[in-house]
């Protein structure tokens, strides 16, 4: 799977986790293990929609974790 240095930083965000963590490059606590996976199946289904799709996806996802922060 390929992502955009653009998805890779929200989906960092999103996750609270660090881009190194979501990358595979470090380790990620186990608390955060079964969100990640979860999340990670998603976005990788994310990632095979077209780009105007997955913006929107984003965006709504940012909203969100604004209005919920």
């Amino acid at each position: 799977m390929r992502l955009s240095d653009e998805m890779i930083i929200r989906l960092s965000v999103a996750l609270g986790i660090s881009s190194d963590q979501l990358l595979g490059l470090t380790e990620i606590e186990q608390t955060h293990s079964h969100l990640s996976l979860r999340i990670t199946r998603r976005m990788r289904e994310l990632d095979r929609l077209p780009e105007n799709k997955k913006k929107t996806i984003l965006q709504v996802l940012d909203d969100l974790i604004r209005a919920n922060s």
